[in-house]
């Protein structure tokens, strides 16, 4: 997958290129985060019950971000959820960003560059398959990095 990590190789992936990946098999399904997907940048609890936190969180203390969250594509993941967001970058420092930060807090990741995320409708090594959180048609949101600093 690393070469996908490259936007103009990514931009190469065509149908025959896709249907070759997966016909008539079961493979998994992922995103290449960071520039190479456009910005994408995941928030990946490793925890059910600290993604229901964080919701709680928001709610309290930063409802002007909630609506971010609420809007933007989430799902459900072999232990807990993935939260989807592009960031808007304006300079070559906003870039900085992108980076992945394993570990970011325990059992949470900010997956960026360098890094894919499973997504729907892939099943985890556990058997558990991941999910689209409903509602399951919102669009990755776009953020500013003011925006995401708040969440960091």
């Amino acid at each position: 997958w690393k070469e996908y990590q490259n936007p103009k190789k990514a931009k190469e992936i065509d149908d025959e290129k896709i249907k070759e990946w997966f016909y008539n098999r079961k493979e998994n399904i992922a995103i290449v985060c960071g520039e190479a997907s456009n910005n994408v940048i995941v928030i990946d609890f490793d925890d059910w019950g600290l993604y229901e936190k964080f919701l709680k969180l928001l709610e309290q203390k930063y409802t002007a971000y909630k609506s971010i969250i609420d809007n933007t594509r989430k799902e459900k993941s072999g232990k807990g959820a993935h939260i989807f967001l592009r960031l808007k970058i304006i300079n070559e420092t906003d870039k900085e960003y992108l980076r992945t930060q394993k570990q970011f807090v325990n059992k949470v990741d900010i997956l960026g560059n360098g890094s894919i995320v499973v997504v729907a409708p892939s099943i985890h090594k556990s058997g558990v398959k991941y999910e689209l959180i409903p509602p399951i048609n919102n669009p990755i949101q776009e953020i500013s990095i003011d925006s995401f600093k708040v969440f960091l």
